[in-house]
């Protein structure tokens, strides 16, 4: 293990320790909510539905996925924030889920505040993908092809706040060119679009 490693362990133990001693022993009693604000089929959700059928087998309680997407993981990040804190509705986070803060000028709620982490349950890697009738096999062409023809072509993102937002505008600033981003709510319905 490497020396970054250990204060990560510990920093993951911690977080674990805290939700497990603010629950009663016999959590749960019933169904567990885990709300996903993102769309059905992407990432997200598919990670989401794994995790809930891994602690639904070995918990012995459903752990039951429920999709809320929209305004960038706002509209299901407040169905938790304002729930009541049981442990009966979780929130299945996103990068988005701090990355709103700066995004919009009112937040329905305070994400230190309303909010307990638990722990990492996955990431990811970006890809960058075309049609293939773009006939683009390299960064440097994409790149041509974007410069010769500047805001005539369009970047489908999974959310307006995830990393892949993020990403695009970073590349957009560093390759200098021009295109229009078209928000979707989830991975899913971008790649469909894409496809």
């Amino acid at each position: 293990m490497s020396q970054r490693g250990i204060p990560v362990c510990v920093l993951l133990m911690l977080l674990l320790s805290r939700w497990c001693f603010a629950l009663p022993p016999s959590y749960p009693v019933k169904a567990v909510r885990v709300v996903v604000p993102a769309a059905t089929g992407g990432a997200t959700d598919v990670v989401a539905r794994l995790m809930c059928s891994a602690l639904t087998h070995s918990m012995g309680y459903p752990f039951v996925v429920d999709n809320r997407a929209g305004a960038g993981g706002m509209l299901g990040t407040d169905i938790v924030a304002k729930s009541a804190p049981d442990g009966d509705s979780l929130l299945f986070a996103y990068a988005g889920h701090t990355v709103l803060l700066f995004l919009y000028k009112k937040v329905p709620y305070d994400v230190k505040r309303d909010f307990i982490p638990i722990t990492l349950v996955a990431s990811q890697a970006l890809l960058l993908v075309t049609t293939p009738q773009w006939k683009v096999n390299r960064v440097d062409e994409l790149v041509g092809l974007l410069k010769a023809r500047p805001g005539q072509w369009n970047a489908a993102l999974p959310t307006t706040t995830g990393a892949a937002a993020l990403a695009m505008e970073m590349f957009r600033l560093a390759t200098r060119t021009q295109f229009t981003s078209v928000d979707f709510k989830g991975g899913a319905p971008a790649l469909a679009a894409l496809l």
